[in-house]
This record gives C-alpha cells, sequence and structure tokens, in this order.
C-alpha cells in the first residue's frame, strides 16, 4: 500500500520530468573501458564489490557503480527525447551518478537521496566548487518511508515547473 502512494506521486509528476542533455553533442569520453570523462571529472565505472567498497572518489574523480553498458543505455534513453527539468537519484553512494547526470543533463534541480546520514565529501565539494545550486542531497533518508520521501519530493520539487 505505502508504495503504491509514491507510485501514484511518481506516476502523475513524471509526465513533467523528462530527460534530455541539453547539449546533444555532450557525449560520453571513455578514456578505458571502466573509465570516463565529462568536463574535467573523471568517473570510474565498477559493479565489483571489493573495488567500489575501497574507491574513495574525489571532487574529479568520482565512482559509478554501473557498467559501461548500463550508462550508455541511460544516456540512449535522454537522447531519445524523453525531457527533465528535475531529476531524482535514490541511493547515491559517493555520488557519482547525482554528478554525472548534473553533467549530462543540467537539470533545473537535481535531488539525491542517500541512507546514509554521512555526507558525501567528494559530492560537497564538487557542488561547492562548481556552484551548483541546483543540487540538493537529503541523507539518512529511509527510502521505505513513504510519507518521508513524499514530503521531500514536494518540498524540493513542487515549486518547479
Amino acid at each position: 500500500m505505502k508504495q503504491g502512494i509514491l507510485g501514484n506521486w511518481t506516476a502523475r509528476i513524471w509526465s513533467r520530468f523528462r530527460a534530455r542533455p541539453t547539449e546533444p553533442g555532450k557525449l560520453l569520453n571513455w578514456t578505458a573501458d571502466n573509465k570516463l570523462e565529462i568536463d574535467g571529472v573523471s568517473f570510474r565505472c565498477t559493479l565489483e564489490p571489493a573495488e567500489y567498497h575501497t574507491f574513495q572518489s574525489t571532487e574529479n574523480d568520482f565512482l559509478l557503480i554501473k557498467s559501461r553498458e548500463m550508462i550508455e543505455t541511460d544516456l540512449k534513453v535522454f537522447l531519445e527525447g524523453r525531457r527533465a527539468r528535475n531529476v531524482i537519484d535514490i541511493g547515491i553512494w559517493q555520488g557519482g551518478s547525482v554528478v554525472l547526470l548534473d553533467l549530462l543533463l543540467n537539470p533545473r534541480k537535481l535531488l539525491g537521496i542517500e541512507y546514509n546520514p554521512t555526507p558525501a565529501p567528494a559530492l560537497a565539494a564538487y557542488i561547492a566548487e562548481r556552484k551548483r545550486r541546483n543540487v540538493s542531497i537529503q541523507y539518512g533518508v529511509d527510502q521505505g518511508a513513504t510519507q518521508d520521501m513524499i514530503r521531500i519530493l514536494n518540498d524540493t520539487l513542487a515549486t518547479s515547473p
């Protein structure tokens, strides 16, 4: 029942929040099969727990817990015409996917939600250094707490067209 409430809310707003990079030519620059670079920021991609539990992101070098195929598939969806002014990333780990979405989509608002209450220092540095006022991160949020999620979504996104 609770999952349905959030699902209904998401379904009502989804048509307003479609995604497309603001510059279609701003594509991924793969420097290796598991490394890419965009706008001076490097990303290391892995699905291996041993790697992602030991790698520590920095302000210009982020971890993505995704494969190259996953990233390219997501980008293809974005390029096929879906448009987003607002983006939500649930479960941000060290913030790599938040940074990737910010660089590729340049959304009006980008909300990251993370269960861990400890902020990701590299993500905070990226946001501060690049003055990304569009990026908002909520730490210590149980994504299964439907009412909390609805409140956060409403507080963060309700004023955006």
